[in-house]
């Protein structure tokens, strides 16, 4: 729901820090060559105002929840800019229902509307252009979803249990940004242990917390309780991986 949340008056909501102050979860990833985002939720228009400075080449999405997804019709001002529709990656059944959800973006006699060009992925491995992208299978309570590994980086989201094909995928990885949503267990998201057992079982060189619920302890309290490799992600983290 971001953080703070409508109508909440906890201590990490009313918290004056700004690393408490969070929006839906996503990510810009600069290749040499690619501009990729992963997810679009609500605050993506917010986002790329704020952070992102160029087109993306292309949507990678992790499954269709509304806090992934509810701002893709804020790329329409991309698709005038690029003067082509958007290439967007996910799963079958996400494209399913994003094009229920969105289905006026079919509509290209229409330059107004956003515009969509799906590209269907499984859990195999593929290319946007030369670029390799590995997708994870990540399981969101029973429902497969998607992660993504892309060169020495992965990202992983809404994650309750990781399987072993997905574990071996992560193996000798620089940077992983994974879910933790509080402390208490969920029924369908990694809570803040769990997330800390599958990072001690992976052993990245470096791991960023996130989709953190208000739940959670606030940035800095968190930040104290962490291993030195392993802190909370934040609204506008930038992260440098060396090639």
């Amino acid at each position: 729901m971001g953080i703070p949340v409508i109508g909440c008056n906890c201590l990490v909501c009313s918290s004056t820090n700004d690393n408490d102050k969070r929006l839906r979860s996503s990510v810009s990833i600069r290749t040499k060559d690619k501009h990729l985002i992963i997810d679009t939720g609500p605050d993506f228009r917010t986002q790329i105002l704020k952070y992102v400075t160029s087109v993306p080449d292309a949507i990678l999405i992790t499954h269709e929840h509304f806090d992934h997804v509810g701002g893709l019709d804020d790329i329409r001002p991309l698709n005038f800019i690029s003067k082509k529709p958007m290439p967007i990656y996910a799963g079958s059944r996400t494209i399913n229902d994003l094009n229920l959800r969105f289905h006026y973006s079919q509509d290209l006699t229409k330059p107004n509307l956003p515009q969509f060009q799906f590209h269907e992925i499984t859990y195999d491995p593929f290319f946007i252009d030369e670029l390799p992208i590995i997708p994870l299978k990540v399981f969101h309570g029973e429902l497969p979803i998607w992660g993504y590994r892309i060169g020495d980086f992965a990202y992983i989201t809404d994650a309750s249990s990781l399987p072993e094909e997905t574990m071996m995928k992560l193996q000798n990885i620089q940077v992983l940004v994974i879910n933790a949503l509080r402390t208490k267990p969920h029924p369908t998201h990694f809570n803040i242990q769990q997330a800390l057992d599958v990072v001690n079982q992976i052993q990245p060189q470096k791991c960023y917390l996130t989709h953190l619920s208000h739940q959670a302890p606030s940035y800095l309290e968190l930040k104290n309780t962490l291993p030195k490799n392993i802190e909370p992600a934040y609204d506008g983290l930038t992260i440098t991986i060396d090639e």
